[in-house]
């Protein structure tokens, strides 16, 4: 998985020569894939990529960018729940008011969020987010957070297996609290991707 690659054609690169000689099964993209556009570079990344990938927006993505994302094999999963393999990602792209899509300013609370996933197992949910819970690797500075007030009560209220975000590049890692494994890879501008595991009794994750 990875994320924030701002329209970096090395980042891009990164992922697709990572995805060549991992081989996973799935790959995720949690937001910012460019930076305010083009949608063509969407465009040409999913042309590439040949591998069945689960998307959300970011804050830097347009209009044209997020209608881009939803190609075969990728999909974008903003403000939906897609199971694989018994497991059930639920998306949420964009950073609240500083979305440049205006899909992902439409209204979208809590109480929406909670209705898609409240009958899911905990042990089979994961969250597919751009903006970080509050919290949880959301630091751009010691001791200062910004992430997701609104998302740090949807991971309290549904307690998912995994977590995985982005955005605030500043606060890469791997992280677990209670029964949740948090993930932020750190930009793929800078070459960061992660391997996450889910055949396993519970999710596990390391950096490539």
């Amino acid at each position: 998985m990875a994320g924030d690659v701002h329209g970096d054609i090395a980042g891009r690169d990164r992922i697709l020569h990572s995805c060549q000689t991992g081989k996973p099964e799935l790959l995720i993209i949690c937001g910012d894939v460019t930076n305010f556009g083009p949608a063509s570079f969407v465009e040409d990344f999913i042309s590439l990529s040949g591998i069945r990938t689960l998307a959300v927006p970011g804050n830097c993505d347009t209009d044209g960018v997020v209608e881009a994302m939803d190609r075969d094999p990728w999909s974008n999963i903003h403000g939906k729940v897609v199971e694989v393999d018994g497991w059930h990602f639920f998306g949420r792209g964009g950073a609240g008011r500083r979305s440049q899509s205006r899909a992902l300013q439409a209204k979208f609370d809590l109480d929406d969020m909670v209705a898609l996933v409240e009958d899911i197992p905990e042990d089979r949910l994961v969250l597919v987010l751009h903006e970080p819970p509050r919290g949880h690797l959301d630091s751009p500075s010691p001791g200062t957070h910004v992430g997701s007030r609104m998302l740090a009560e949807l991971v309290s209220r549904t307690s998912p297996a995994l977590v995985l975000s982005a955005h605030i590049h500043e606060n890469p890692g791997i992280e677990r609290s209670g029964g949740t494994l948090f993930v932020n890879p750190g930009p793929a501008l800078d070459g960061n991707v992660v391997m996450v595991e889910l055949d396993t009794k519970e999710p596990r994750a390391r950096r490539l």
